[in-house]
C-alpha cells in the first residue's frame, strides 16, 4: 500500500458572523454565509448555530476557503 502525502486542511468553527465570513459575504463566495444573510444577520451576528468552515492550510502564502466536496475529492 502507497503512503499518500498529508492534505492539511483547517475547520473553523464560527459562532459570530465576523472576520474572514464576512469579507467572503461581501464577495459571494461561500454559500453558507449567503443563506445566513437571508435571515437578516448582519455583521457581528451571533448565528442561530455554529457553522463550520474549512481552508487549506498553505505552506506559503495565504490558507484558501475550500468546500466539504473539494475536500472529499482530494483525499479519495
Amino acid at each position: 500500500m502507497a503512503l499518500r502525502e498529508p492534505y492539511a486542511v483547517e475547520m473553523v468553527v464560527r459562532g459570530y458572523l465576523a472576520g474572514h465570513a464576512v469579507v467572503n459575504t461581501k464577495q459571494a463566495k461561500e454559500k453558507f454565509v449567503a443563506l445566513l444573510f437571508l435571515e437578516g444577520l448582519k455583521e457581528n451576528d451571533q448565528l442561530p448555530t455554529p457553522i463550520i468552515t474549512p481552508t487549506t492550510k498553505a505552506k506559503v502564502g495565504h490558507d484558501e476557503d475550500i468546500s466539504r466536496e473539494d475536500i472529499l475529492a482530494r483525499v479519495s
